[in-house]
């Protein structure tokens, strides 16, 4: 169920209702630290292999959220927070 939930910071049933998404109606949202973890830190690297290498910024990582709204930027803030507290 990890891989399920493995896309950004997760997505809510509203999430996919409001975009239109062609997936089931249904929270797609990390529960475990671990896959909190997994999603993390896929936020920071590219899907785009010409730019796989590059590690974005903090605040590359935020821009890139805010498309989908505050929500997720302050989730996102959260889990920073939470795993990288000496930076």
């Amino acid at each position: 169920m990890a891989c399920e939930r493995h896309i950004g910071v997760g997505l809510t049933a509203e999430d996919i209702r409001r975009q239109k998404l062609p997936l089931p109606a249904r929270d797609m949202v990390p529960l475990s630290l671990e896959e909190e973890i997994i999603c993390f830190a896929d936020l920071f690297y590219s899907k785009n292999p010409d730019s796989v290498t590059v590690m974005k910024s903090r605040e590359e990582v935020r821009a890139s959220l805010e498309k989908f709204g505050e929500g997720k930027i302050t989730i996102f803030d959260r889990w920073y927070a939470r795993l990288c507290p000496a930076a």
